[in-house]
């Protein structure tokens, strides 16, 4: 009975690490496509309740590896957007790698 909810556990670990590698990947550029597909992608993110995904990590990597990609996704958000509230996050860039690495590596 345990096998068994570890599955979804697992299964959306899963899908949460390929979403991150996925955002990961996106050329740092400020093309609109890309934009729509970082909004949608952080937007999935989001909606993940079985797990808590690595959400402020993400920001503060893609904040320093992906400036363009992030300030552009940034200032095309709605001000009411409810993804507005994921571009205020700040913090240090090199522990937000060390913990987005070690859930990427768990």
């Amino acid at each position: 009975m345990k096998d068994s909810i570890m599955d979804p556990i697992t299964e959306k670990k899963m899908e949460v690490k390929e979403l991150i590698h996925t955002i990961m990947e996106m050329p740092n550029t400020d093309e609109l496509p890309l934009i729509r597909q970082l909004a949608i992608h952080l937007h999935r993110l989001l909606r993940i309740r079985v797990i808590t995904p690595p959400i402020s990590e993400v920001m503060i990597t893609l904040q320093s590896e992906k400036p363009k990609l992030y300030h552009a996704t940034r200032l095309s958000l709605p001000e009411k957007s409810h993804l507005s509230i994921l571009f205020e996050i700040n913090g240090d860039e090199h522990l937000a790698k060390e913990r987005l690495q070690s859930f990427l590596n768990d």
